[in-house]
């Protein structure tokens, strides 16, 4: 065989049976190789796991492979006196066509893709020249949009109309020699709040000291803004909402997010753990990549921005915004998705389902547990008064005062001792040194949270507690699915294992034993008859 081979032979079962003159088995030993000229090879091995005549009387079955957790079986050589056959097989030559091997098929065409990414980094073709539709004669064509769909150069006029409904995209001009970056603000563009876009406001109020920056996917930006200063003109906190701009405070505002960023950031923090630090300064790096540029620190402001968004889309998901006695009446505990997975009477269990027989009541039995790092520690870092919790008690956290309150008054109790093996950091919990720390062993969901403020870190982990039972909602279907699909097999497997040993044991004695095992499930306080 030509080429190098697979790290690690794969093994298949080849049984020929007839049941006139039974057949001996084989162990077909594929090995896999790349020729130089791109074909694949395989070589065969059929291995004689156990000659038909030398077969034990006590066994029928033939000798197989060991086989690891991963299904790889780790190769045994044959004895000396196992018959070997080998078989070198090639797999017919085909030809192969382009779409099997696109990055081979794209590799030619580089040059082809650099030429016209340069293009765009300059004026372009000389059809790009001719687009601006302002009528105006003898203009210059200057500008350009990055994130518009189109290369064609315009003039400042028709550069700033097109960009009145999109005022956060970026804009080149071409200086004589290349492309610099130029914001809108500086080409007299001004996003007028209350409006429509284009629409003029007969008394419009530009914002304080003419500095307003917007927080976006496509960067940071400096935006002239003004607000409505009509009559029938709603707070400016609410022009800006009505924008689909979050913002950073709610009097004289001077900083906002866009709602596509924060429902950007909130994905990531979920599915990639991106931290606010690295997302923000990506995004200042858009704007800026060569650091020529200040840009406006405004990192602190995003993450406050995140924390109000995690929070208002909590009560928008928990209806609470259709109360008619308002957000305040939320209840302990509204805010939660409930876990598909946890006991709801009435919904995925029965009503009554204590009263039910003992063998089919332990159905519903509930099992607990959590993954627990007993070295981490979380800082004591703020206060509640400093750093509160904008949830309240309304998702998976209780209210931090009834909760501190429940604990001076079992200050006095003795702390319950595990008896399970090397869990002495449970025993001396009392003990230790914990000066500075707010807590010592910390689950597993809240390592990324110890340097947070305790309203932050618990508001933090509502929002991940929440989105995870969303996700096992959302999957609940396949999840079932597969899992049903797997007991099927396994159950049936069991069930063989379980006559075969029931055969093997005296009648009397599991009769015996049953009674003890249900006496036992019945009251804890019996002996255990799995302890010896």
């Amino acid at each position: 065989m030509v080429g190098r081979p697979s790290k690690k032979a794969r093994f298949s079962r080849y049984v020929d049976v007839s049941e006139a003159h039974p057949a001996p088995a084989y162990e077909r030993f594929h090995s896999y190789g790349i020729q130089h000229d791109g074909e694949m090879s395989v070589d065969t091995t059929y291995v004689l796991s156990q000659p038909a005549d030398e077969a034990p009387a006590h066994s029928s079955s033939p000798i197989l492979p060991t086989v690891d957790d991963w299904n790889e079986p780790d190769y045994q050589e044959p004895d000396s006196e196992f018959d070997t056959l080998q078989e070198s097989a090639q797999i017919p030559k085909k030809k192969r066509t382009a779409a099997e091997n696109p990055l081979l098929q794209w590799l030619p065409k580089h040059s082809h893709f650099l030429d016209e990414i340069i293009c765009l980094e300059g004026c372009g073709h000389e059809g790009t020249l001719l687009n601006c539709r302002c009528g105006t004669e003898d203009t210059i064509h200057l500008y350009h949009c990055r994130d518009c769909f189109g290369v064609e150069m315009v003039c400042q006029m028709c550069v700033v109309d097109r960009h009145l409904s999109n005022p956060l995209h970026h804009i080149d001009m071409w200086n004589g020699s290349f492309l610099e970056s130029i914001m809108l603000k500086a080409l007299g563009l001004h996003v007028q709040l209350g409006h429509t876009p284009g629409e003029h406001c007969y008394n419009a109020q530009p914002v304080s000291c003419d500095e307003f920056t917007v927080i976006d996917a496509h960067g940071i930006h400096d935006v002239a803004v003004d607000f409505c200063g009509c009559e029938t003109a709603q707070i400016h906190y609410k022009q800006l909402l009505r924008a689909r701009w979050f913002p950073a405070t709610t009097t004289d505002p001077r900083t906002a997010a866009t709602f596509s960023i924060l429902e950007l950031f909130h994905l990531l923090s979920f599915k990639s753990k991106v931290s606010t630090y690295e997302f923000y300064h990506s995004l200042a790096r858009r704007s800026d990549n060569m650091g020529i540029s200040p840009i406006k620190d405004r990192y602190s402001v995003f993450m406050r921005m995140m924390r109000e968004w995690h929070h208002v889309l909590q009560l928008m998901h928990a209806g609470r915004g259709h109360d008619p006695n308002g957000i305040e009446a939320t209840q302990d505990g509204r805010c939660v998705v409930p876990c598909p997975a946890c006991l709801h009477p009435g919904m995925n269990i029965p009503d009554g389902w204590e009263d039910l027989p003992s063998n089919i009541r332990w159905h519903y039995v509930l099992f607990l547990a959590i993954d627990v790092n007993f070295q981490l520690k979380c800082k004591a870092i703020s206060s509640d008064y400093r750093d509160p919790s904008l949830n309240s008690g309304w998702a998976y956290f209780v209210k931090e005062h009834a909760y501190k309150q429940f604990l001076s008054e079992r200050s006095t109790e003795q702390q319950e001792r595990s008896t399970c093996v090397s869990h002495n950091v449970v025993n001396a919990a009392d003990t230790k040194v914990s000066r500075g720390l707010a807590a010592t062993g910390v689950g597993h969901v809240a390592t990324s949270t110890r340097e947070m403020g305790p309203g932050n870190r618990r508001d933090t982990l509502d929002d991940h507690f929440s989105d995870w039972n969303w996700k096992k909602t959302t999957m609940l279907g396949q999840t079932l699915l597969r899992k049903l699909n797997e007991a099927t097999v396994a159950a049936q497997a069991h069930q063989d294992k379980l006559t075969e040993l029931e055969g093997a044991i005296n009648t009397s004695t599991i009769v015996l034993w049953q009674a003890d095992v249900e006496v036992w499930e019945e009251d804890s306080t019996k002996p255990n008859p799995f302890e010896s």
